[in-house]
C-alpha cells in the first residue's frame, strides 16, 4: 500500500487531517512535474507499464500468408489487390488484419508483378504506355502504385 493509499483510506475514517492529505498530494504531484522556464508544466515520471510480448502471427494470418501465395502463383497482384482479394466475401473471405499481414509477409516483389500484370494485359489486349499504367494503377483495375505501374508497363512494352 503507498502512502497516498493510507493517507486516503485514514482520511475517509477522518484519521489525517485535511492539511496532510493535500501536503501527500503536492508532494506526489511535485514528483513527477516539474516547471520549466517558460511556465509549462513537463510530466518527468515515467510510467512502468510493461510492453505487452509480441504475439505471433494468428491461424487466420498464417491460413491467409498460404492463399495469398496460392494466389500469387498463378496471377499477378498489387498489394492493394492481394488484400482486397484476401478479404473479399468472393475471394478468401479473410478480415483485414489478416490479409494485410498476408501480403506483407508473401514475400512478393511488388514491381515485379506489375510487370507480370502488365504482360498478362498485353497479351490479351493491345494498350497505349499511358492506358496500361492506368489501367495497372487504376481504383478499378490492378491497383499498384503510380510508380509500380510505371515500372511494370515500361519494363513490359520493351
Amino acid at each position: 500500500m503507498t502512502e497516498l493509499d493510507v493517507v486516503l483510506k485514514r482520511s475517509m475514517l477522518g484519521k489525517v487531517s485535511e492539511k496532510r492529505v493535500k501536503t501527500v498530494f503536492k508532494n506526489i504531484f511535485q514528483s513527477f512535474v516539474r516547471v520549466t522556464a517558460g511556465g509549462a508544466l513537463v510530466a518527468s515520471m515515467a510510467l512502468s507499464v510493461a510492453a505487452p510480448a509480441p504475439a505471433g502471427p494468428t491461424r487466420g494470418d498464417i491460413e491467409a500468408l498460404a492463399q495469398a501465395k496460392s494466389y500469387l502463383s498463378f496471377k499477378a497482384f498489387s498489394f492493394k489487390g492481394l488484400v482486397g482479394q484476401l478479404d473479399s466475401p468472393y475471394g478468401g473471405q479473410f478480415s483485414v488484419a489478416e490479409a494485410t499481414y498476408a501480403a506483407q509477409h508473401c514475400g512478393a516483389n511488388w514491381n515485379a508483378q506489375a510487370v507480370r500484370a502488365a504482360k498478362e494485359y498485353l497479351s490479351i489486349s493491345s494498350f497505349s504506355l499511358n492506358g496500361l499504367i492506368s489501367q495497372l494503377d487504376s481504383a478499378y483495375g490492378d491497383k499498384f502504385t503510380v510508380a509500380q505501374a510505371t515500372y511494370g508497363a515500361r519494363k513490359a512494352y520493351k
